[in-house]
């Protein structure tokens, strides 16, 4: 503390003189105080339980949670790695006297990678500084053994051992002072403590009037964390730095102002016997869940204990179970708990998870879950017959249960738990009139077979179930089938029977399984869905088991073949039937099954033709065509029509751009698989509008001209296109620019969508037509008539004097017409004019007529020849599918397995050729029209062909 005084005397000189000064000074050992225990210097700590010892001590002083780990990142540093870092600390002189570039020293020393060494000295200063501090500036006090003269009485001359022990060390701080700070006088710092023994015997004990009494020898001293509110004045001295609030300063310190070496002289030698100074109150902050809450966030942490291992209550007293924050976990111990809110709680989030995260929820990540579950469905027996099932495990056990009635052999399964069953009384009435208790109870038990049935959905459980718990797994489908019949109860018998059927892919059977059984019973049933069911559950057993025959098929009774004959009848009813139809391919697959339904139904006449008759079921119609003669289509005009001058007038009368639309929807239609190029349409419309002779004859420019053309047609295009064979840089252009889309008309259209008619009467001594345009045919039929026949007209419209002509001169010109070349003129009037207007004029059109579509000629038809086919319906590899496919594999194996021995019965051949030989044309017919059937119908009379006589 002197060294501190000395650097407040000589507030320049360099650190490296103080701390040498301070090491000197510490280097001599503080005098024991009369009734006070000596004080250590600060402890360093030789193990790593000697530091946690002491950090938990410091934490719980402070009212905090002892620090476990320090978490930086993704990197967890363990209290042995903070000790080795806190060593590495210390040796550097404590946390406060590291530079940036001595952290980085330190880190490395102790292997801190360097992306974690900034976030270290972020956390360590947060968590660990005050305990640093605590360690290397305010040391802890502990107490030694006291030796025997510790209790003599206290000697009064030892008071200035201490100032003594300082004026011993002058020579060597003299020597440290002028070799750093020459010229520097020591003289203050000695004075101070060369005041008379009185004056500093009464200073120390006056000064530690302000201190706490020293505690009993037994009695440990517990630290006052409630806070104090500090009395602050105007003479009250400051904290000195270096001094932690919750530790009290020294006594050297309490009454001396280091700031002025002179007043400190002053009043040590002024002293008269009483502190006129107030000692500031000693307050430390507490840790609350206010100032402080990421302290309480945690709630489960606790003190650290010394536990004893070998105490029985070590588990219930010292080990922490935390609370499982998965919903898997929670429902899965929750049902085995037992407890009814844990139960219905379970149960309820089982329904849910097992239905929409069914993929994902297995039976083999939750140990003993489908036990218990059974277990709790089991329980359906109790509510019915008052009698509750008792699971045996032990095979050891169970030949000394056996005699009891409701005791099941979950191991293996119980072999006679249908009689078992049927001892049982049943209690349960028929009426609806049910307990809150029973229902709760019912609907518990739904649950369970509800999440059952849900998770063996899933193939991975399936498996898992009927691996493992086989034995319970058949004693609880037998359960579930013989439960009374009861409209409340017929859940669980649906979700029994789905079990089954995805379940018995992976179980054998026999003739005499409870099981195969129960299932068989539903045959009969009146409800469609246990028919189904069940239809399904027979004929999976035993279906994924390698080398494992389905002994369901065999020992099938009278009755139940009938009904199962009955249900290929049954055509509008698609899933019976392939229901039945599975059976009987599994059933017809056995030579002695198929000897035994000759005498249950009559095959030749009842039971073939209904196979073959199911040969079309839900054949689908579909055509081949094979082309024989491709379609060819006359080319598209090279030329854009002429406007007459009767549309040209309607043109002209009308303002662009709309002009231009007109003209291109009377010269022009559509046609996706024409083109003409833009620069011949641009020419085309210049030609027919510009004539400065006409009034409103502009047009448009060329860009806005073909924006027109594709807002005219809406599927037309301005595109550029390469010239096939043009080579750039050559010279010649290489790209045309089209409009793809259109295509020109032969001759132009009306405003209403007509064909202009063109009168074809041959003019004049050559072959030119007198190519008058006409809208109407009426006009068109009044000129030739008039104008080049020269006839006359009636009274009636449309009518013409047709008397016989004095010499011939009436002859066909229509376009080069063959009549006048093999008749020539004639003098027949009527007879020529009939030719005319029947042969090349046009007829009147009816007021309703609707324009003809302008589709190209088609100079050749396209030839095709059509087959018609119905095929049964296939799957994406190709293979047929369905009842028709299965009734052709069951004819394949009526034929395979009927008795082939000869009879008179039959014409001196076999039974099995007798009944094929008589439907061979039927098959071979559908044969003929259903193509997804031609290999297995092909194997089917190939069998029938080889047929030994």
């Amino acid at each position: 503390m002197a060294a501190a005084d000395l650097g407040a005397v000589h507030p320049k000189q360099s650190a490296e003189t103080q701390a040498q000064t301070q090491e000197a000074f510490l280097s001599t050992s503080p005098p024991a105080v009369a009734g006070d225990l000596p004080v250590e210097p600060p402890p360093f700590f030789s193990s790593l339980a000697e530091f946690i010892q002491a950090l938990s001590d410091f934490c719980v002083a402070r009212g905090e949670a002892p620090t476990q780990a320090l978490l930086v990142r993704d990197k967890t540093f363990t209290l042995s790695e903070i000790f080795e870092l806190f060593k590495a600390i210390a040796a550097e002189g404590g946390f406060e006297k590291i530079s940036p570039a001595k952290w980085d020293s330190v880190c490395a020393a102790v292997g801190v990678d360097e992306n974690l060494r900034e976030p270290l000295k972020e956390t360590y200063m947060r968590d660990f500084r005050s305990f640093d501090k605590h360690t290397h500036e305010a040391p802890r006090r502990t107490r030694r053994k006291p030796r025997a003269s510790q209790y003599r009485a206290p000697q009064h001359t030892r008071t200035n051992s201490f100032c003594e022990k300082i004026l011993a060390k002058r020579p060597e701080l003299e020597l440290i002072v002028a070799r750093h700070l020459p010229g520097i006088s020591v003289e203050p710092f000695f004075a101070l403590y060369s005041t008379k023994e009185t004056d500093m015997a009464s200073t120390r004990s006056s000064l530690r009037e302000g201190l706490r009494q020293a505690p009993r020898i037994n009695q440990p001293f517990i630290p006052d964390t409630a806070p104090v509110r500090q009395t602050r004045s105007g003479n009250a001295p400051n904290t000195l730095p270096g001094t932690p609030s919750g530790q009290t300063p020294n006594s050297h310190y309490a009454g001396i102002d280091g700031s002025n070496m002179a007043g400190g002289q002053s009043n040590i030698d002024n002293f008269e016997g009483k502190d006129n100074k107030q000692v500031p109150m000693s307050t430390r902050d507490v840790a609350t869940p206010g100032n402080k809450p990421d302290l309480f966030a945690n709630s489960n942490l606790k003190d650290s204990k010394q536990p004893d291992f070998y105490d029985f209550y070590y588990p219930l007293t010292y080990l922490e179970v935390p609370r499982s924050t998965s919903i898997y976990k929670r429902v899965h111990f929750g049902l085995q708990s037992g407890l009814r809110d844990e139960v219905d709680f379970a149960l309820y989030h089982l329904v849910q998870m097992s239905d929409q995260r069914g993929d994902k929820f297995r039976f083999e990540g939750f140990p003993l879950l489908m036990e218990t579950l059974m277990e709790k469905a089991l329980e359906i027996t109790e509510l019915c017959t008052g009698i509750k099932w008792e699971l045996e495990r032990d095979q050891y056990k169970w030949p000394e249960k056996r005699h009891r009635p409701n005791v099941l052999n979950t191991l293996w399964g119980t072999h006679d738990i249908l009689d078992r069953i049927n001892k049982l009384p049943v209690i349960l009435p028929d009426d609806t009139l049910e307990t809150d208790e029973f229902c709760h109870h019912l609907q518990n038990i739904k649950d369970a077979t509800l999440v059952l049935r849900n998770m063996c959905m899933l193939p991975e459980n399936a498996i898992f179930i009927a691996s493992f718990a086989k034995g319970l797994l058949r004693d609880f489908l037998v359960v579930m089938l013989n439960i009374p019949k009861q409209s409340r109860l017929n859940e669980l018998r649906n979700d029994a029977l789905d079990i089954a059927e995805e379940v018995t892919k992976y179980l054998p059977t026999a003739i005499d399984d409870p099981l195969r059984v129960s299932l068989y019973s539903y045959i009969n049933s009146d409800d469609r869905a246990h028919v189904i069911r069940s239809l399904w559950a027979i004929t999976h057993f035993s279906t994924e088991l390698e080398g494992v025959q389905n002994n369901a098929m065999l020992g099938v009774s009278h009755d139940h073949l009938v009904h199962l004959f009955s249900y290929t009848l049954l055509k509008p009813d698609p899933e019976i039937l392939n229901g039945a139809m599975d059976f009987w391919y599994q059933f017809t697959l056995i030579p002695e099954n198929v000897t035994r339904l000759i005498d249950v139904v009559n095959i030749k006449t009842v039971f073939i033709p209904r196979l073959i008759a199911l040969l079309s079921y839900e054949a689908q119609l579909e055509y081949n065509e094979t082309v024989l003669q491709e379609e060819k289509i006359a080319p598209p005009p090279s030329t854009i029509p002429k406007v007459p001058p009767e549309l040209l007038a309607e043109l002209m009368e009308l303002s662009e751009p709309e002009r231009s639309s007109k003209w291109l929807r009377c010269c022009f239609v559509e046609d996706p698989d024409c083109e003409i190029t833009q620069i011949a349409l641009w020419q085309a419309y210049q030609t027919r509008f510009v004539n400065p002779q006409q009034p409103n004859s502009g047009v448009l420019p060329a860009a806005e001209f073909i924006k027109n053309v594709s807002t005219t047609f809406t599927n037309a295009q301005a595109q550029v296109v390469p010239i096939p064979g043009s080579v750039a840089g050559s010279g010649g252009p290489t790209t045309r620019f089209i409009i793809k889309g259109i295509r020109p008309l032969e001759t132009a259209l009306t405003f209403d969508k007509w064909p202009y008619l063109y009168c074809k009467w041959i003019t004049g001594s050559g072959s030119q037509h007198c190519d008058r345009a006409f809208s109407k045919p009426e006009d068109l039929r009044s000129h030739v008539f008039e104008d080049h026949m020269s006839l006359q007209r009636t009274d009636q419209p449309g009518h013409y004097k047709l008397e016989k002509a004095s010499e011939p001169i009436h002859k066909c010109l229509w376009d080069n017409c063959p009549r006048i070349k093999r008749v020539g003129p004639s003098a027949d009037t009527s007879m020529v004019v009939e030719h005319v207007a029947s042969a090349h004029l046009p007829q009147p059109r009816d007021p309703n007529a609707q324009p003809p579509t302008h589709e190209r000629e088609i100079l050749q038809p396209r030839i095709v020849r059509r087959w018609d086919y119905w095929n049964t319906p296939i799957n994406s590899s190709g293979e047929p599918v369905g009842v028709a496919y299965k009734a052709c594999l069951v004819l394949r194996n009526l034929a395979w397995n009927l008795p082939n021995e000869k009879s008179e019965k039959h014409g001196n051949m076999s039974f099995r050729k007798s009944v094929f030989l008589s439907r061979r044309n039927a098959i071979i017919n559908a044969w003929d029209i259903n193509r997804s059937l031609r290999l297995a119908l092909t194997d089917l009379l190939l069998i029938t062909e080889n047929l030994d006589d």
